[in-house]
C-alpha cells in the first residue's frame, strides 16, 4: 500500500486515494482478530496523509450478533452479493463526501 501511494503521489501529488478496509467474512472468521489489527494499522498510516482516505466497511458488514451478515455474502462465505457491494458503495460515498 505504501509503495502504491508513493508511486501515485510521485506522478500525481494531489491525487486522492481511498483504501477500503479488509472486510470480515464468514469463510475467514477465524482470522477476524488479525483483520482488525491490519485495519487498525492501515487506518493509522492513512491518518497521516490528507490525500489518503480509509473506508471502513468492517462495522456495517457485521450483524447484531457481531458476526458477518449472511445476506451480504455469496454461498462461498467470501465474496460479496449485490447487497454487499451496495453497502460498500454507500460507505465509499460517505467517506468521500459524495451523495
Amino acid at each position: 500500500m505504501t509503495r502504491f501511494a508513493w508511486a501515485v503521489h510521485q506522478a500525481l501529488p494531489e491525487t486522492q486515494i481511498a483504501f477500503i478496509s479488509i472486510k470480515p467474512c464468514p469463510k475467514r472468521w477465524a482470522l477476524v482478530d488479525r483483520v482488525r489489527r491490519a485495519n487498525s494499522s492501515i487506518a493509522e498510516f492513512i491518518a497521516g496523509d490528507k490525500r489518503l482516505h480509509f473506508v471502513d466497511v468492517f462495522p456495517p458488514t457485521l450483524g447484531a450478533d457481531g458476526k458477518p451478515r449472511p445476506e451480504l455474502f455469496r454461498e462461498d462465505g467470501l465474496h460479496l452479493t449485490a447487497a454487499g457491494y451496495k453497502l460498500w458503495a454507500s460507505a465509499v460515498r460517505a467517506t468521500l463526501g459524495e451523495k
